[in-house]
């Protein structure tokens, strides 16, 4: 599920990324900026920005299928004070 619109690709908006470690989907992240097909990212778990912007093609939208773990996880992020 690749993101194609302007809207999906909104600062704040949420993403997976995937890694190139194991080519998995990692959550806990959201667009800071686009730059052309190049994203920067924020970590949630440190309000980071990542040091390499990303090609559109490595990230996606959330999937849905959370544990419970990892809702409690996005409740507690999204409740940070920027």
């Amino acid at each position: 599920m690749p993101i194609v619109t302007i809207e999906e690709l909104a600062p704040g908006a949420e993403v997976e990324v995937r890694t190139h470690y194991q080519a998995n989907w990692a959550r806990g992240f959201e667009i800071a900026s686009v730059d052309g097909d190049r994203v920067r990212l924020r970590r949630w778990s440190d309000n980071s920005l990542l040091p390499t912007p990303l090609d559109r093609a490595d990230i996606r939208r959330p999937t849905r299928d959370e544990s419970p773990w990892m809702r409690e996880l996005h409740d507690i992020a999204s409740m940070r004070i920027l």
